[in-house]
């Protein structure tokens, strides 16, 4: 059952996510973890796709842990992760790109322990980097679009990368997004200098400038 409200008064700054459907008989060892966990500012997000094995009741029955669970049917895992992004509140980050600069970033993010949301055209093109990650969660479709950025969970993410391979496409990202959350940290990636003050202007926080002879990061 989830924590009390006094337990529960600080905001989680880390969403564990998990994605069950019929997994009575693999829960007992992940539960047995997060209860040995000795940092308790975490929530657990579970996205059930409407589980009849006793998925649910085991779930429900849990203890010691702020557990926040969503049981319908759903189109499989990827579905159900979205369905947990729309509904965790620990802090994340959004990247949108899945190429060489991309994968950089995620590689950043994963070693201080903070998670990210993957919005990628084309997640049958990842590479074996992303798909063999914990932290991260996927979301197939077009970066540039508001609908896929609300999908993602843009007004509650603490920043987005826009690391597109385009510059044109960075820019749409750029725009899109901070009209979405004007809160938001945005860094973006540009491989014309040039285009720099255009992405600062439409409200990038920083640009890094890629290609073959320089890279540089400005604010």
């Amino acid at each position: 059952m989830p924590l009390s409200d006094s337990e529960t008064e600080k905001q989680p700054t880390i969403s564990v996510v998990t994605a069950t459907w019929n997994a009575a008989q693999h829960l007992p060892g992940l539960i047995t973890s997060l209860q040995g966990q000795t940092d308790k500012e975490f929530e657990w997000v579970v996205a059930d796709g409407a589980s009849d094995d006793g998925t649910l009741e085991l779930l429900r029955s849990v203890t010691g842990l702020n557990i926040v669970i969503s049981s319908q049917q759903d189109f499989g895992i990827y579905d159900a992760l979205n369905r947990a992004i729309r509904i965790a509140s620990g802090d994340y980050y959004i990247v949108c790109g899945a190429g060489r600069v991309g994968e950089y970033i995620q590689e950043e993010l994963e070693a201080t322990g903070r998670a990210l949301v993957l919005v990628e055209k084309n997640l049958a093109h990842l590479s074996e980097r992303f798909k063999g990650s914990s932290t991260v969660l996927m979301l197939e479709g077009d970066p540039t679009s508001d609908e896929v950025l609300q999908e993602a969970g843009i007004l509650r993410a603490k920043g987005l990368f826009a690391a597109l391979g385009t510059d044109k496409d960075n820019l749409f990202v750029v725009l899109s997004a901070r009209g979405l959350n004007p809160q938001l940290r945005i860094v973006a990636r540009a491989d014309d200098e040039e285009t720099r003050p255009k992405l600062m202007r439409a409200g990038a926080d920083a640009v890094i400038v890629v290609n073959d002879r320089v890279s540089a990061i400005h604010r």
